[in-house]
């Protein structure tokens, strides 16, 4: 059995697969996250708790704690952990939707070819912004971790990351090094940020302290260092098999394709070498997929006993194009494929006659005609395409299934499995044990729940809801940065918690 720890934006979890890729055990604790202005953080010490927590019940079934093969670590990439000399954190974590680093992302990436394309939710910028807002946690800083590496050190001794989460932090993945360039601009040496092995490495065994305090028996169980939530989400849904786009939608939604050969991208997508399975994986995720439907709960629903329910049934019932209302769904800026740190959201077309049923249904357009904006360009790279899997928690809305495949026009697959990322972080641990010889075979633990067809007569309804839509983005798109400075303005607004993004 393959146990893993998969830190999200909202959650942490704990998920054990046995080899026939069946789920036998699912435990998981909302994280707080701490939204301060651009700031979005979280307490990296909470995260052990919790996994310390979850470790203890699923050790506590007695076939699982025997049968255990090995554990692996799969969170967001860009989630930045400072730790002092003595391994202790310094400050919150910063996440992936942290914006505090749009003006240092852009002097970066106004530099040299070797920083690639810079953004606010990457590392390397964060590095830049503590550097010059808090240089005494700068300073007392021994290493800046992932949050992967981070969790893979608290459980082995040994903090370690893939590549491909590396990169977020400047890693050039071709030539296997931190560029000189970065660290000499940064003023700091390599051995300040998380140190890099292949995908698929056996970082080290659970520390004797660790498996003592979760129960494992004193066992030595292996820890398999294997990616990041997205990477590991195209395992989890399509087994890595060439031509099967995977949407795996949690709080983001990620849309990827394993190819073995691809040209140039563009579109505001990327092209990701992994090497450990000798695949390019072709896509992108934007910042809220099913943190959408979040906020529509908590803001509109609240109070609802089946509130999930509840908003799906207002929004069949408003209709196709929600009576007019379209939505812009950048609450927290855009990643891919707008890559816009400044964008918010937007209701446009608000009339007398709309109420919430309408504005959940604009919601819930939004995160299908979301998937479409990736899906265009990822296509347009890779020519043809053979099927679309989803998963993720996403998919227990049937409505946003279906909105998907309409605005695609083309059906759609659900996984049986809606842990992707855990399936796919599990598939990994066994190609890295020699369990599975390949990505094909992984392939088999996949199961389709269904297959759901478009309504081909709202195909052009949606095309020309997603043309004005990004029309609608266009004309506003100047409007957000006079927006930015009035906020600035404004006076600072205090701490607010809340349980997820």
């Amino acid at each position: 059995m393959i146990l893993v720890l998969n830190l999200g934006l909202k959650s942490l979890r704990v998920v054990v697969f046995d080899r026939r890729g069946e789920r036998v055990f699912v435990a998981s604790r909302e994280v707080e996250t701490h939204l301060d202005g651009e700031k979005v953080e979280q307490e990296a010490e909470e995260w052990w708790r919790v996994a310390v927590v979850l470790f203890r019940e699923a050790m506590a079934m007695d076939g699982i704690r025997r049968g255990l093969s090995a554990v692996t670590v799969t969170t967001s990439a860009c989630n930045l952990v400072c730790e002092d000399e003595r391994g202790g954190v310094l400050g919150r974590a910063m996440l992936v939707a942290d914006k505090r680093a749009a003006g240092e992302a852009e002097e970066l990436g106004r530099g040299e070819r070797w920083v690639g394309r810079m953004d606010a939710s990457m590392t390397a910028p964060r590095l830049r912004w503590l550097q010059e807002h808090e240089p005494e946690r700068w300073r007392a800083a021994r290493r800046f971790l992932t949050s992967n590496g981070w969790l893979v050190g608290r459980l082995t001794g040994r903090a370690v990351t893939d590549p491909l989460d590396a990169a977020k932090a400047g890693y050039d993945v071709d030539a296997g090094e931190y560029p000189g360039g970065l660290l000499e601009l940064l003023g700091i040496g390599v051995e300040r940020l998380t140190p890099v092995v292949p995908m698929l490495t056996v970082a080290g065994v659970v520390q004797a302290s660790v498996a003592e305090a979760v129960g494992m028996d004193g066992r030595e169980v292996p820890v398999v260092v294997t990616g990041y939530d997205a990477v590991c989400g195209v395992f989890g849904t399509g087994g890595g098999m060439e031509g099967v786009v995977c949407d795996v939608s949690g709080t983001v939604t990620s849309l990827r394709v394993a190819v073995a050969s691809v040209g140039a991208v563009d579109g505001g997508i990327q092209r990701q070498w992994e090497g450990a399975t000798g695949r390019y994986l072709v896509g992108g995720s934007n910042n809220l997929g099913g943190g959408l439907v979040e906020w529509l709960r908590q803001g509109f629903y609240g109070v609802e006993t089946d509130a999930y329910g509840m908003m799906e049934r207002e929004a069949v019932a408003a209709g196709p194009a929600a009576g007019g209302l379209v939505f812009l769904p950048y609450l927290m800026g855009e990643r891919a494929p707008l890559w816009d740190d400044e964008v918010r959201g937007v209701f446009f077309g608000l009339e007398r006659r709309h109420g919430r049923r309408e504005m959940a249904r604009a919601v819930m357009e939004g995160c299908a005609l979301a998937t479409a904006a990736l899906f265009d360009p990822l296509q347009a790279a890779v020519g043809s395409v053979e099927r679309i899997r989803l998963s993720g928690g996403l998919t227990r809305i049937p409505l946003v299934t279906q909105l998907k495949a309409d605005v695609l026009g083309m059906a759609v697959e659900v996984n049986e499995e809606f842990e992707s990322t855990a399936l796919g972080a599990a598939i990994l641990s066994w190609l890295a044990l020699g369990v599975l010889g390949s990505a094909e075979e992984a392939a088999g633990l996949i199961r389709v729940r269904e297959t759901v067809w478009p309504r081909e007569h709202l195909a052009g309804v949606y095309r020309e809801l997603m043309a004005l839509q990004q029309e609608l983005y266009a004309s506003c798109r100047p409007l957000f940065a006079r927006r930015r400075d009035l906020m600035a303005r404004l006076p600072a607004e205090s701490a607010t918690v809340v349980s997820n993004l």
